[in-house]
């Protein structure tokens, strides 16, 4: 492992990372937790460095697709700084003191003493500090009422305690309604998705090249946020150059491979993410055919369906597909 200062990019430790992931096979990626801190080994691996930040770069793997989050721990995080590291102070339900005692707590029957279990031993018997008088049999003399706390300021007994949370980052104190949730992940790996990422950088570069000297703009992996507040990452995105200035891209194109089980799904993904941002120009590309379910779905929303027996060849009708709607636009502003 090295430093991890370094003079890569973020976007060079991302193609590094799906090289990686293409190259070891491997399923999953997996956190490792130590004294408070999360870590996932197989980034560093991947990239050489030990202590990376890896969140961010695992988040932008999940808006690509190539990875898909399983929640593997929650636990509370401060609201104030998202720190994990919480100490817990107890304090007495009665006088809110913080010295308290805890143990097995009996009652004496005859008399309704209640007390922790070693203040009626006395010579190997059990006597009530109280009344003093011996305790035979359970459920007959005495019964055990578990684990208790007692304050040792009021003398109060109480199955429980009020909890206060103290963030070890920022200090800030809240009870435990007032927390936050954290979730630490796994990832697994689409190797469908993966494969296609890895190919498609190459296809997409020479398609930007070609549709930019027609003053058409290309971008990959375009993150759009929907009326929800939403963001949404469609795999393309086209946007006319010569045109008014806009918010949002004039046309959303999404690569699917529909060999892969999820195809449906994706499809239904596609359909929420395009409602969401309202843009009317839109095309799902599928190597090779998409099926009749999911091809009438896009027909709801008048998406567009290319289909490719390969990349290159869908990439090649995305091209022209792409310049007629463009140009179209041209001729009716």
């Amino acid at each position: 492992m090295i430093s991890k200062n370094r003079s890569l990019t973020f976007k060079d430790d991302l193609r590094t990372v799906i090289r990686y992931l293409k190259k070891s096979n491997i399923g999953v990626i997996k956190p490792h937790i130590k004294k408070g801190t999360v870590t996932y080994p197989l980034i560093e691996e991947a990239l050489g460095v030990d202590g990376y930040d890896s969140l961010s770069l695992l988040e932008e793997l999940e808006r690509s697709g190539i990875v898909e989050r399983s929640i593997v721990l929650s636990q509370f995080s401060c609201p104030e700084c998202g720190n994990t590291k919480l100490s817990i102070r107890l304090t007495c339900m009665s006088c809110g003191a913080s010295q308290l005692t805890s143990g097995e707590v009996i009652e004496h029957l005859s008399c309704g003493y209640v007390g922790f279990y070693n203040e009626f031993i006395k010579e190997n018997r059990l006597e009530c500090p109280k009344c003093r008088k011996e305790l035979k049999a359970i459920g007959v003399d005495y019964r055990k009422l578990g684990k208790a706390y007692k304050c040792l300021s009021c003398g109060a007994v109480s199955p429980i305690v009020n909890e206060t949370y103290i963030c070890q980052e920022c200090g800030l104190e809240k009870g435990k309604d007032e927390l936050n949730i954290a979730y630490i992940n796994s990832y697994f790996v689409n190797k469908d998705k993966l494969e296609m990422f890895e190919r498609i950088p190459e296809e997409f570069s020479e398609l930007s090249r070609r549709l930019s000297q027609d003053g058409i703009i290309i971008e990959y992996n375009k993150e759009i946020e929907g009326t929800s507040g939403i963001k949404h990452n469609f795999t393309l995105a086209a946007t006319d150059k010569n045109g008014e200035r806009k918010d949002k891209p004039d046309m959303v194109i999404e690569i699917l491979n529909s060999s892969k089980k999820s195809m449906d799904l994706d499809a239904i993904s596609f359909y929420v993410k395009t409602m969401d941002v309202k843009i009317p120009r839109k095309i799902i590309a599928v190597i090779p055919s998409l099926n009749k379910k999911s091809r009438d779905l896009m027909k709801s929303i008048n998406a567009e369906v290319i289909e490719g027996e390969t990349l290159k060849d869908l990439v090649s009708q995305l091209e022209k597909k792409i310049k007629h709607v463009i140009f179209t636009i041209r001729q009716t502003a």
